[in-house]
């Protein structure tokens, strides 16, 4: 009954700790804006949208019909891109549903 319990103890404190890591999501679309540690993305745009939207503010972006998938990326190293680059990214943890989106990035990849 003892060994048991230490069982059912120890496949409870791993459920838990494998429910606590943070999910990963992909996407991709084309930088908009460059900040310190932060880029503006428009997800899932083709290069024709991007060069309709390149010189729009956030105002005017969040203005269109219909309004672009925009997500502010919390990224360590933002010096190594630059507004047109188009890039994939790794999401990590849930999105905040704000317009644009707020959200950090893992990693931040240029397609060549």
């Amino acid at each position: 009954m003892k060994k048991f319990k230490i069982i059912t103890f120890m496949i409870l404190i791993f459920l838990i700790i494998a429910g606590c890591g943070e999910e990963e999501t992909e996407t991709e679309g084309y930088i908009l804006k460059v900040e310190e540690e932060r880029v503006l993305l428009a997800e899932n745009i083709s290069f024709k949208e991007y060069t309709e939207m390149k010189d729009l503010s956030v105002d005017k972006l969040t203005s269109l019909e219909p309004v672009p998938n925009l997500i502010y990326l919390s990224y360590n190293k933002t010096g190594d891109f630059k507004k047109g680059d188009k890039v994939s990214v790794t999401i990590l943890g849930n999105e905040l549903t704000s317009l644009p989106a707020h959200a950090k990035a893992s990693k931040i990849k240029k397609f060549e």
